[in-house]
């Protein structure tokens, strides 16, 4: 029975550090797309810094030029989405401050629900 149990343990700790490894490995590619958004949008010599999950499958983050200028930053869920400003909010927990953008309801439901 011992032997059972041990044998359990470490296959579950081997399945958490896949895991563990898998999420790591999908936070590399969500910041490599921010990246390359950011380049896209504006221009070569982009940085992106700060970056974070946030509700809603979301992920905000900031880009400096060499020049100074900052822009605050969103990537939507689609990955391949951007939305510069401040239309996307942790604090949104109304769905008509959404503005009829799926990924916004999306993140004004999960907010709703926590403040409950």
């Amino acid at each position: 029975m011992r032997v059972l149990i041990a044998i359990i343990l470490l296959s579950s700790s081997f399945a958490s550090r896949a895991q563990t490894k898998d999420f790591e490995n999908y936070l590399k590619q969500v910041e490599r797309n921010a990246k390359g958004l950011a380049t896209m949008y504006f221009g070569v010599g982009t940085h992106v810094t700060g970056f974070e999950q946030v509700p809603g499958g979301a992920f905000h983050f900031l880009a400096h030029k060499e020049t100074g200028e900052q822009y605050s930053l969103y990537l939507l869920p689609d990955m391949e989405t951007i939305i510069q400003g401040n239309a996307l909010s942790k604090h949104i927990t109304n769905i008509d401050d959404a503005h009829k953008i799926p990924a916004l309801e999306a993140i004004a439901i999960a907010n709703k629900k926590n403040k409950n």
